[in-house]
């Protein structure tokens, strides 16, 4: 009879053990889960002030070179800069631009603008042994636009 008592004690231990270990495994996914969408979020913020400061900066076409030559549409390059750069400072808060967090790079009709940023992970520092190095996940985001002239 102390086999029965014993093996049955036994049992109650490790279904507790077990769900204990289950609920840990579902709080690490849950963990994991919630900064990766903060990551997807972060990154579709980005590419929208990236595709905005693109287009404002492809509007900066150089008039008098489309007056000598209406058939080729080449950017001003200053302006084309300053009108991403004014963009980014507005809307997703660069500090120096271009710089580190920010750069864009003007060709002769098109425009290339690519933004750094650190999103800072919630949960998943608990199980990095709050290591510094792994608060945050660096994103980086590129888009491109190109100056063009609607004829009718």
């Amino acid at each position: 009879m102390s086999g029965r008592v014993s093996l049955a004690c036994d049992r109650g231990f490790t279904s507790v053990t077990f769900m204990l270990m289950m609920l840990v495994l579902v709080i690490a996914v849950g963990a994991i889960s919630v900064d990766l969408w903060h990551l997807v979020a972060e990154h579709r913020d980005v590419a929208g002030l990236v595709d905005g400061a693109a287009i404002s900066a492809a509007s900066a076409v150089d008039v008098d070179a489309l007056r000598q030559d209406p058939q080729i549409v080449q950017l001003d390059p200053d302006r084309a800069v300053a009108r991403a750069c004014s963009y980014l400072q507005a809307n997703g808060g660069i500090g120096l631009c271009p710089g580190p967090k920010a750069e864009v790079l003007v060709g002769t009709a098109g425009v290339t603008v690519t933004m750094r940023r650190d999103v800072n992970l919630t949960l998943l520092r608990i199980f990095s042994g709050f290591d510094p190095s792994a608060n945050t996940s660096p994103i980086e985001v590129g888009g491109t636009s190109t100056a063009s002239i609607a004829l009718r």
